[in-house]
């Protein structure tokens, strides 16, 4: 987000100030639970994301999915050496005027903030992002290890949770699809979502550069049991659901799976 200039006075995006008790309330009683929130039937959640931080954040970090040529090259306001909100202009602390030690009282609150709304929407029967358990495929040298836990009759985890799985991407092309799906079906519990993630769906004015191989579409069924590992330490794992079965071995990183 780059903010436009009318001589000294810096024109950008407006930010919650959530030191204000006042405000916190209005949030979450009006903006979250009011009639255009959580107060209309058909919206049952919300996706909460970005953030406050009150240290500088790493540039080097970014999210495997996001193309790093999206980054600004001066980093977002949470860069800053004091921290700040993400994704907004890098010079947005020095904008407002804020010290340390108001940055700071500022990342306090908007924590408090998050939690009393995420509880206020919980006891509402809603859903947000957080609430999700996010997965990835695990590298080749952790793939035993992870399905072993994962397989293990006595993990919930993955039972218990509504799982959002990210697909392995580069610049929103699948690396490794077939052994993503493989694990998604291997681990899965009754609700869950596999996808891009969060890289977002805005492609411009040419063709979407977002791949739907023809293996989402089809119908695997539902699965018969958890998974399991052929033997002992073998590395190989299976899952049989009614209409296939999938297996990966760990050893190869070899996906299968075989329509019934």
């Amino acid at each position: 987000i780059n903010a436009e200039y009318m001589g000294a006075i810096p024109c950008g995006e407006y930010l919650w100030d959530h030191r204000n008790a006042s405000l916190r309330s209005w949030l979450i009683s009006e903006h979250i639970l009011g009639k255009t929130g959580m107060g209309d039937p058909v919206v049952s959640g919300f996706y909460l994301d970005d953030s406050w931080h009150d240290h500088q954040a790493p540039r080097e970090v970014l999210p495997r999915s996001l193309p790093k040529d999206s980054h600004p090259k001066e980093g977002y306001c949470d860069h800053n050496i004091n921290g700040g909100p993400t994704e907004e202009v890098f010079t947005c602390v020095e904008d407002m005027g804020l010290t340390k030690e108001e940055i700071r009282d500022i990342t306090l609150a908007w924590q408090q903030t998050t939690q009393e709304v995420e509880l206020a929407v919980m006891a509402a029967g809603g859903f947000t992002w957080k609430s999700f358990l996010r997965m990835y495929t695990p590298p080749r040298n952790e793939c035993a290890s992870t399905l072993r836990h994962a397989c293990d009759p006595r993990t919930t985890l993955y039972q218990e949770n509504a799982i959002q799985y990210s697909l392995t991407t580069q610049k929103y092309n699948l690396t490794d699809f077939s052994v993503d799906l493989a694990h998604f079906l291997l681990v899965r519990g009754p609700y869950a979502w596999l996808g891009y993630t969060w890289i977002g769906c805005q492609s411009g004015p040419g063709p979407s550069p977002y791949a739907y191989p023809p293996a989402l579409s089809l119908d695997y069924g539902v699965p018969k049991g958890r998974c399991s590992e052929t033997a002992p330490s073998s590395g190989i794992f299976r899952r049989e659901w009614t209409k296939a079965a999938v297996e990966i071995n760990c050893n190869t990183g070899t996906p299968s799976i075989a329509m019934l």
